[in-house]
């Protein structure tokens, strides 16, 4: 009875351990909330960091032009003598003298903050990636610990580890670790994937996500960490030429890579559709039974992007909801709506028309139709189904003053007065 109650005792005790981990939803907002920060903190520190290079770039600007002038003066010296005693016999090389003067006229900050700024920001957004990925595995972990034995030959624990674990969802715990390191450490991103298509029977939807460009990042990094920004022979081979292009030409072996703005949006956008998308097909996968709040997480984060003018992160997002079996038809036509805005900020007009001759409006309800009217820009059939949508208290007066979805109608002189109209006299 004992050995029993000690074995209940443990159970509960491995429960109450479990419940402290991550979850799904955690995982999910941890990336996102990692990603936002990083995306705020790049966006405000970047007019500082520029702001102090001109103010340095302006420094060496008005030193250089004093030696400018000072030299000037001496070749103008030197001339004149030469000229009148010819007997000189310190001269200046012509070639010489324009070559420093260009050194001087074109000062280059060695390595300015917005490059640091951006080489960091770059090396911190690959690692939020990594970090995902471990969640991802180790969450699987915790709700399939039994999976651990199909890998007993190449996660074995010593007896000095095992002795220094607690118990045996330490020692548990220990072996996941090991199995996150080899995947992140031991494997390159190709390698990673598979592991989540091959092991973990996780789509990783390739037909969404560009696959090819983080891999390139993740080489990218690699070298930037480990080798100074020099391009090896190694990153050549591992990569797609194509995604080496980042604005400023194509990159040889030898040559010093940088992170470029338009390089570090492009990756960022990427992998941030990637780790959603990831994410999603996990959750969609392993916790079935919320699928409700995986639903709700869909649509918050594409309305962020709609909000944000991310017009093309929303379209892949609203792709990859596509795809998806949703809980109820209010999710599929709410992401329905948020991806065809996608399209529409983006001029995109014969996409939007087929996905709107997809939509039944004769069962919609005020909300919807008011909806499929802005992105028809048909005012007539949005003004006359306000009283309808106040009516049926499905929106409020701050809905229709900030979802991107009206952001046309609210340059109408005469916006504001009939929607708080409409809503005072109901």
């Amino acid at each position: 009875m004992e050995n029993e109650e000690r074995v209940d005792q443990d159970k509960d005790h491995h429960n109450k351990e479990r419940k402290n981990e991550l979850s799904i939803y955690q995982i999910n907002r941890s990336f996102l909330n990692n990603l936002e920060g990083l995306r705020l903190f790049v966006d405000n520190l970047i007019p500082v960091a520029t702001k102090h290079d001109i103010t340095q770039a302006v420094k060496v600007k008005k030193y250089a032009e004093k030696i400018t002038k000072k030299l000037d003066k001496l070749e103008e010296s030197v001339k004149k003598q030469n000229m009148e005693a010819g007997i000189l016999q310190v001269k200046i090389d012509e070639i010489k003298f324009d070559f420093i003067k260009n050194i001087f006229y074109s000062p280059i900050l060695t390595t300015s903050n917005i490059e640091l700024l951006y080489k960091s920001s770059f090396v911190m957004l690959l690692t939020y990636f990594d970090f995902l990925i471990a969640d991802l595995i180790r969450y699987y972990f915790k709700l399939y610990p039994e999976t651990l034995s199909e890998k007993a030959k190449d996660l074995s624990i010593s007896l000095s580890d095992l002795k220094q674990c607690k118990d045996i969802l330490e020692a548990e715990s220990f072996i996941v670790s090991k199995e996150v390191d080899k995947v992140l450490y031991n494997k390159n991103l190709n390698d990673q994937k598979k592991y989540f298509e091959n092991y973990l029977k996780v789509d990783c939807k390739t037909h969404i996500v560009n696959w090819s460009k983080i891999n390139e990042a993740m080489e990218r990094r690699h070298i930037i960490v480990h080798n100074n920004s020099m391009v090896y022979r190694r990153y050549m081979q591992n990569i797609d030429s194509s995604k080496i292009n980042d604005g400023k030409g194509g990159v040889k072996e030898g040559q010093q890579i940088k992170v470029e703005p338009n390089y570090f949006k492009a990756t960022f956008d990427e992998l941030f559709i990637a780790g959603v998308i990831l994410t999603q097909c996990c959750w969609r996968k392993w916790d079935k039974v919320n699928i409700d709040i995986c639903d709700s997480e869909l649509n918050i984060t594409i309305y962020d992007k709609l909000v944000q003018e991310r017009w093309a992160v929303a379209e892949k997002l609203g792709l990859f909801a596509k795809e998806c079996e949703l809980s109820n038809d209010s999710y599929r036509l709410t992401l329905a709506i948020n991806y065809a805005q996608s399209l529409k900020w983006q001029n995109k007009k014969d996409e939007l028309e087929n996905e709107l001759k997809g939509i039944d409006i004769s069962t919609l309800s005020p909300r919807y139709i008011v909806g499929i009217a802005a992105l028809r820009d048909d005012r007539e059939g949005f003004y006359k189904n306000i009283n309808k949508v106040v009516s049926t208290n499905e929106m409020t007066v701050k809905d229709f003053m900030e979802w991107p979805l009206f952001r046309e109608f609210r340059k109408d002189a005469d916006y504001q007065r009939r929607i708080k109209s409409a809503f005072s006299t109901n």
